[in-house]
């Protein structure tokens, strides 16, 4: 114990000679590496299995359209049909209005796919909250190989979805079990500090976009390789098959990958126990006197820990704010392929380089900008520059008619892409604490990215009404608008 002039009772007095041992930091330790690097490619082949089907479900859903018609005539009381029904019903209202209606006889479909990704985010929005508190209560590795369970059932079941019904079920155990993500945020915040966190998170950003890179031409390119006879004969397969057991083996692959992975709740706690049952006489030496003072050097003032309602009350701003941002991108960019086809008749190939390039802008804004300089630039500073960045994108967007300006918008949403959600993500993880001796990281971002899901579930069915019913330019000027006001709350409430 230490007492007033610095000793140790019953040691030798520490000599000012004498180095201390460097007391090992969360940041230094070879744990750290091993986690983020295990996080990251873990993470990466999680989102190529994801994003496998993206291309492919406008035409999946076709297939489940064309299977049920009986004689030309489609059955009305089937699940296909009770999710098509309100869908038709909304477009042919909107036909008279909106030309473009008419002359894309395809477009119940597409907005079938949208209902379903909303179905899928609408389901991560009720779970989520579960996952980060099951996390805290069991640890993360344990939550996460039984959400890669759900999540290999779930690839499973679509490898022979030949039915509509069975495609859904597919779809909400995936939606119900799908926790990487958040797991993944928790298990960095908890092996990195306040400062460090920031460049952690963005390898998660650069896993998604990556991903949504890589993932749907696998998905193209599988899709149309038949599967050997031996197996069409034996298995009740279908034309997608191939696609989904491409993503089957992935989330295999995964699963034997985070094996490797150890347990990162209560790190930090266990470096610090670590080091002070290590330090001895000279640790102890080291300690702080009663001044103030550790070997004769002034201590860091203690900064003042938030209460648990200051926690709170901070924690539902970020939440609202992160709602409503993904409420406004999400649901804008699901329309960029209406845009595009109406105003410039893109063609799969060339929405495919369009978004390849908002992936690949996306991917070096958080490799290069995001992890190298947000520390320095600050947070707060960066998710404003990211959420301008995305106003101004939209704006240009509305005034895009030629191709040039479509790019410099879609550069803007790449930018906003890259930033905004990400540093919000370190935000909210560093607002956790402990309870009564409980961490509530888990929790704090599964309620965090619960409105997140929220927004992204709302968006395109919100995004795709005020498309049709005013038109692309008024659409993407209100959005621009509302993303304004996005700016002006974070400016005024988010803290550095």
């Amino acid at each position: 114990m230490a007492v007033g002039n610095g000793k140790d009772a019953g040691s030798a007095p520490h000599s000012k000679d004498t180095p201390l041992k460097p007391t090992p930091t969360p940041q230094s330790h070879p744990f750290v590496t091993r986690t983020l690097r295990t996080v990251f490619v873990a993470l990466l082949i999680d989102i190529l299995s994801f994003t496998i089907i993206l291309p492919l479900l406008p035409r999946l859903l076709d297939h489940y359209i064309k299977t049920e018609r009986v004689g030309g005539q489609e059955p009305t009381h089937t699940l296909l049909t009770t999710f098509l029904h309100p869908i038709r019903t909304s477009l042919s209202s909107l036909a008279s209005t909106d030309p473009s209606l008419r002359s894309n006889p395809r477009i119940d479909v597409v907005l079938l796919g949208g209902v379903v990704g909303s179905l899928f985010s609408a389901l991560q929005c009720v779970v989520a909250p579960w996952i980060g508190w099951a996390s805290d209560r069991w640890g993360r590795k344990r939550v996460l190989m039984v959400a890669m369970t759900g999540n290999l059932i779930s690839t499973l079941l679509w490898v022979f979805a030949r039915s509509f019904p069975v495609f859904i079920l597919s779809r909400t155990i995936g939606g119900l079990s799908e926790g990487n993500v958040q797991l993944s945020l928790a298990m960095i915040a908890d092996v990195t500090s306040e400062e460090e966190r920031s460049r952690g998170m963005a390898l998660v950003g650069l896993a998604f976009s990556l991903g949504f890179t890589l993932g749907p031409p696998l998905g193209a390119y599988f899709a149309n390789l038949r599967l050997p006879t031996w197996i069409s004969d034996r298995y009740p397969i279908y034309p997608f098959s191939g696609a989904a057991l491409l993503a089957s083996g992935l989330i295999v692959v995964e699963c034997l990958y985070l094996s490797r992975l150890e347990e990162t709740k209560g790190f930090k706690e266990r470096i610090v126990a670590a080091a002070a049952g290590g330090k001895g006489a000279e640790g102890k030496g080291a300690e702080a006197n009663g001044n103030g003072t550790a070997n004769g050097k002034d201590l860091p003032k203690p900064t003042k820990r938030r209460t648990k309602q200051e926690r709170a009350k901070y924690l539902w701003t970020m939440s609202l704010l992160h709602w409503t941002y993904l409420l406004v991108f999400s649901g804008m960019e699901f329309t960029v392929p209406f845009l595009t086809f109406d105003r410039f008749s893109y063609t799969h190939t060339s929405q495919g380089l369009l978004f390849s390039f908002i992936g690949l802008l996306s991917s070096l804004v958080q490799g290069g900008y995001v992890r190298r300089h947000a520390r320095r630039v600050g947070e707060r500073r960066v998710i404003i520059q990211g959420l301008g960045a995305c106003c101004l994108g939209l704006g240009i967007l509305s005034r895009a008619y030629t191709t040039s300006v479509l790019y410099a918008g879609a550069a803007c949403l790449a930018f906003a892409s890259g930033t905004v959600v990400n540093v919000m993500n370190s935000v909210a993880s560093g607002r956790d604490g402990k309870e009564k001796g409980k961490e509530d990281r888990g929790a704090v971002l599964g309620k965090f990215r619960s409105a997140g899901q929220l927004g992204r579930a709302l968006g395109p069915l919100l995004a795709c009404g005020l498309y049709w019913s005013v038109g692309a330019e008024a659409a993407y000027g209100f959005a621009a608008l509302g993303m304004a006001g996005v700016l002006g709350a974070g400016w005024a409430f988010i803290e550095e």
